[in-house]
């Protein structure tokens, strides 16, 4: 068999294989009227006339406030609770409260139901759909607003997006109608969801075959580069991102296509190659703020070339301007707020969101944390072999070759991400995707490099690939769980209702919470029933007079296979009692 025909059956078998594993549970934690028994069950119980409340899209909206406004960027919400010193009551549902209450109980209550109707149980993914909400296109351009006032995701990540939703309501696949339609019809909104995790998943099945390219160019083994693509596929950060309505994969994707390109050129010296660099680096950054990273192959590629100094140059000022400009071109309103200067409310609120996310901690702490995320997002047999593989590498280190654009855009993303790792959670890992990769690649070529069996070498792959498979398959396990009737979150929620059960009638059983609640932090909780109380970090609730403390499970333990910690999919919530000091 010709060897282009088994690299064309190789890539569809890999093509198979990711949709098998990134599509499975596609539709995980998504709204619907299931939660209804928990959030809005029949009740006998009496409320006083002020605390009653309606569910229909119309009043839930309006009383909610709506989204962001005109001068709101989309990722920032339009009631924020700033104030976290002391304990603030969100739902108090008191039998005997003040009229001014109970109209805060109102507004919190719809604002409660609207996120239930509305958010997935994933924190960021609602954003995108906020940000298209902003832009109002029209034939006359002028009049037409297309700012989606969001630019960590970029626009190359927006943009076509909403092209997709238009194109699902021009073929009747999809609803388009007001926040109040999806209120009262949460899983008209589900579409969405699945259409932005499909566009993920095409990045994952991308990201997958320049993986496989990247292999093979290195060690001319179709059978190791396919399975270092098999274990791309399986790697946890991997799965879950392919899950996720967000652009991190794809900007993962767009940056090893950048490798291969800037390979190409430092092999051939040809124009073409650096241009195709260019393009490819400066869609990173228009995919994803933090792809802007990728720049740093571009004098990577030049310092690499044997082409002449004047060729060099030249290449890489044309990629760097090519960069510039499909960055722009992609996110054409990062300029127009940039002429604004630095006093523009848009640009300055996605900066100062950027920069809370972004911030140093403790060093050591930091180290600790980004090592303990890799291990969670590549799999501790991946993680060891490539470990051993870069020891390996010492010997070659200085040498001048191919692997060292790869090796440098690894070092700065494990730079950025290593810093400012402390104290972040675990879906933090998607941040390392680059390096996960990078360990993956290294560890594939060290293989077929260093190993002179043949058989050898083919089982340590294949050990390999089942290895990461152990820790990868629970995350598509869990987003399946996550898909059905008894998912964790409702688990929970009956957990919940029974402890209140078995609490004395005369007062509401109350909830402290650390998040404001949204399905991603709370299970759905009877809003005629519960009291809600936000409280300070590090409370224990006791001095708030609350009953039990609900809060998700963060918890990381790398040597059970079984969990999957950077996933929000089935996650499990942590319920503690409180024994109460002042009863």
């Amino acid at each position: 068999m010709p060897e282009i025909t088994r690299v064309r059956l190789i890539l569809l078998g890999l093509l198979l294989v990711g949709v098998s594993v990134f599509g499975a549970g596609i539709d995980w934690g998504l709204p619907s009227h299931q939660i209804d028994p928990f959030l809005l069950p029949a009740t006998d119980r009496s409320l006083d006339s002020r605390n009653s409340f309606k569910v229909s899209g119309g009043y839930v909206t309006q009383e909610a406030g709506g989204w962001s406004g005109a001068d709101q960027p989309a990722d920032v919400s339009s009631h924020v609770i700033v104030d976290r010193s002391g304990p603030v009551v969100l739902l108090d549902n008191g039998p005997q409260v003040s009229d001014e209450r109970a109209k805060a109980d109102a507004v919190y209550r719809a604002r409660m139901i609207e996120r239930y109707r509305l958010y997935s149980e994933q924190p960021d993914e609602m954003i995108n759909f906020r940000a298209l909400a902003q832009i109002k296109p029209s034939i006359n351009l002028s009049q037409g607003n297309f700012d989606p006032k969001l630019y960590q995701y970029g626009g190359l990540w927006i943009y076509p997006l909403g092209g997709l939703i238009g194109a699902g309501s021009v073929v009747d696949v999809l609803t388009v109608g007001d926040l109040g339609y999806y209120v009262d019809h949460p899983e008209a909104i589900d579409g969405f969801y699945i259409i932005a995790r499909g566009y993920s998943m095409f990045w994952g099945l991308i990201a997958a075959i320049a993986s496989f390219l990247l292999v093979r160019r290195w060690t001319k083994s179709l059978y190791i580069a396919t399975a270092a693509a098999v274990c791309f596929i399986l790697m946890p950060v991997v799965v879950n991102s392919a899950h996720e309505a967000k652009p991190h994969l794809a900007g993962a994707a767009l940056l090893l296509l950048a490798v291969l390109a800037a390979c190409e050129f430092v092999a051939s010296g040809r124009m073409k190659s650096a241009i195709w660099a260019g393009i490819l680096c400066g869609a990173a950054a228009g995919m994803v703020l933090t792809g802007a990273m990728g720049l740093v192959l571009i004098p990577t590629m030049i310092v690499l070339s044997n082409a002449s100094i004047a060729k060099r140059l030249g290449a890489g000022a044309i990629a760097l301007v090519l960069a510039i400009v499909v960055y722009f071109a992609t996110n054409p309103y990062v300029a127009v707020h940039l002429l604004h200067g630095a006093s523009d409310p848009i640009l300055r609120s996605n900066l100062g969101n950027t920069r809370a996310m972004y911030a140093f901690g403790n060093l050591p702490s930091a180290l600790g944390r980004a090592a303990e995320l890799l291990v969670a997002g590549t799999s501790w047999p991946l993680m060891l072999a490539a470990i051993v593989g870069l020891l390996l590498c010492i010997p070659r280190a200085f040498r001048r070759s191919e692997g060292w654009l790869l090796a440098v855009l690894c070092l700065v993303e494990a730079v950025q991400f290593s810093l400012l790792a402390a104290a972040k959670p675990g879906e933090y890992a998607r941040f390392g995707l680059v390096v996960d990769i990078g360990l993956l690649i290294v560890a594939m070529v060290i293989i077929e490099q260093r190993i002179k069996s043949t058989w050898l070498r083919r089982t340590i792959a294949a050990v390999l690939v089942i290895g990461v498979g152990v820790y990868g398959v629970p995350y598509t396990l869990g987003f399946l769980r996550s898909a059905q009737t008894n998912s964790s979150s409702q688990v929970a929620a009956a957990e919940i209702a029974r402890r209140a059960d078995q609490l004395p009638s005369d007062h509401p059983p109350t909830i402290g919470v650390f998040n404001e609640p949204a399905p991603f932090s709370l299970p759905p909780v009877d809003l005629s029933r519960f009291r809600l109380i936000l409280l300070p970090l590090g409370s224990t609730g006791s001095e708030t007079g609350v009953d039990m403390i609900v809060a998700p499970d963060q918890s990381i333990d790398l040597w059970r296979p079984s969990r999957t910690p950077i996933s929000w999919a089935n996650r499990g919530f942590d319920i503690s009692s409180v024994q109460q000091t002042n009863k």
